[in-house]
């Protein structure tokens, strides 16, 4: 037996454009659901019945592949955001020519995908299997692309939708410190609530880029914010043994409790933390953030760092480091009056690269304690227009 494919792909969002039907029926896919416990219940038969004949090519389409799939969307309704919900999008070759499937991409990290085989004989069915496992809140549609040799169709569009529900509510969702002092700490409170009154926090947890940067603990007691109720209340702490610069973390929230329909869960919500710590020296931003660049194109970012009280100092170097493009910097000192600073400039060409553009741009100053300063230079390479093809 010919072993599973699995496909995995980072959170990039759906595509917006239109689906490619090639004649399908926009009817809801097969589904089956994984819940909490982990019981997956099948709602519809396999995809070629042992009683249902196979299909001969469709006249017209002669010497070449043709995909079809009877179904391109699901809707899973209302769910909580916890376990697994499966379904499957069954597919055949209509032509009179091997079909091949070169790619199936999920547009979303939250979206896995199965295919058994990547070659299909003419009249044979398929099925792609698709495994979501919601994350956030309110309405979401995930795309799926499938790439094939069928030169009608070589860009097909699947979809999911849900409305998820959210059995942990942290509020807010997510803290801005905004600037904290460098050697200083801040203290912020997130209310939980919860459709089960009696769910409990076992334990939180940070987490994200920078772990380290932020303590938190479960306040039990603490169970209204002057607006709403909740279960208790998440304290996140900024330290003060953060170094200069930006500070993102999460906090993992781990719970159980009961849903409306008295199934028992186990759940994770997370809160997202970010603070820009700074001492004498502050930055126009926490990061460089070059966005989204074409294949073969450039890109220019700058970042002003200054003194905020007008106090002289000087910036003696600038490089970036760690880059997965060439980078080149340029200083230039700040000539607004009433400012003292400099303007950082990172430049650099992606040539034939694909993929995130990466690097640490590292400053040095004459500020004791802030000799060496350290910022995230981050972004993507991304065709920005519609491949050919699709539909």
């Amino acid at each position: 037996m010919t072993a599973p494919i699995l496909l995995l792909a980072a959170c990039d969002g759906g595509s917006s454009a239109p689906p490619d039907r090639g004649g399908q029926d926009p009817d809801a896919a097969a589904a089956t659901v994984t819940s909490a416990g982990g019981t997956a219940s099948p709602a519809l038969p396999p995809a070629t019945p042992p009683s249902v004949e196979t299909p001969r090519p469709a006249p017209g389409i002669a010497g070449r592949p043709r995909i079809e799939f009877p179904r391109i969307a699901h809707d899973y309704g209302d769910i909580w955001d916890v376990g697994r919900y499966e379904t499957r999008f069954e597919f055949v070759n209509r032509g009179d020519r091997e079909l091949r499937i070169l790619e199936v991409k999920a547009g979303c990290g939250c979206t896995t995908t199965t295919l058994q085989k990547r070659v299909y004989a003419p009249g044979e069915a398929g099925e792609i299997g698709l495994v979501f496992s919601p994350q956030g809140t309110g309405r979401q549609t995930k795309k799926v692309t499938v790439v094939t040799d069928d030169p009608l169709h070589q860009l097909t569009e699947l979809s999911i939708s849900a409305n998820i529900r959210e059995f942990i509510t942290p509020v807010p969702r997510i803290v801005r410190f905004e600037t904290v002092p460098l050697g200083g700490h801040a203290v912020r409170r997130v209310l939980l609530t919860s459709h089960d009154p009696d769910a409990k926090v076992l334990r939180v947890v940070p987490a994200g880029l920078h772990p380290g940067g932020v303590t938190a603990r479960f306040l039990p007691d603490e169970k209204s914010d002057g607006r709403l109720t909740g279960i208790g209340t998440v304290e996140i702490v900024v330290h003060e043994r953060n170094p200069w610069g930006a500070v993102y973390s999460s906090v993992e929230v781990h719970s159980t409790g009961l849903t409306p329909e008295g199934e028992s869960i186990e759940h994770v919500a997370r809160i997202t933390c970010a603070a820009s710590v700074y001492g004498s020296v502050h930055a126009s931003d926490n990061m460089v953030r070059v966005e989204v660049v074409p294949p073969r194109g450039s890109f220019e970012k700058t970042v002003r760092f200054f003194s905020p009280d007008g106090r002289p100092f000087a910036l003696t170097a600038a490089e970036v480091i760690e880059t997965t493009v060439p980078m080149v910097v340029e200083v230039l000192p700040v000539t607004v009056p009433g400012t003292f600073g400099y303007d950082v400039t990172v430049r650099g060409s992606v040539g034939s690269y694909m993929g995130l553009i990466r690097g640490m741009l590292v400053v040095q100053t004459d500020v004791p304690g802030e000799e060496t300063l350290r910022m995230t230079v981050q972004g993507l390479v991304r065709d920005l227009a519609p491949p050919a093809g699709a539909h």
